[in-house]
């Protein structure tokens, strides 16, 4: 018998119910209830379903003691939370194409004067392009 009591720990804590799992990892939901219980031993393929669905590392899933701390991320707290770099990132994408258009829109230049605008440290002149 093999448990690894962080599947229904992760499961009670976001309030999932067995029927959802099972149907998520594509088995009936006595065979989940089995690999919780650690009669069904779970493969690598389980554990990749599940941290997908647990938003977690597949190490921390796998751990058999209680060595991490877990608190599942609630739609309150997610506002509240600072965003993740790649979020920053999009959003900082985001404005500066907005400010592109703007400034295209706007402007009545040639291309070469736009980039030149846009790249101001850079001599370009019609025949290096």
């Amino acid at each position: 018998m093999i448990r690894y009591p962080k599947i229904r720990e992760f499961r009670i804590l976001h309030d999932l119910k067995q029927e959802y799992i099972a149907d998520q990892l594509g088995i009936s939901q006595p065979e989940y209830s089995r690999l919780e219980n650690g009669f069904r031993k779970a493969r690598l393929e389980d554990f990749k379903k599940l941290s997908k669905i647990y938003d977690v590392h597949i190490n921390i899933l796998m751990t058999r003691e209680a060595e991490y701390d877990y608190e599942p991320k609630s739609k309150k707290k997610a506002s509240t939370t600072t965003p993740s770099f790649q979020d920053v990132q999009i959003t900082q994408l985001l404005d500066q194409h907005a400010q592109i258009l703007q400034f295209l829109k706007q402007s009545n230049m040639d291309s070469i004067q736009i980039i030149q605008k846009l790249i101001p440290n850079q001599n370009m002149s019609p025949n290096s392009i």
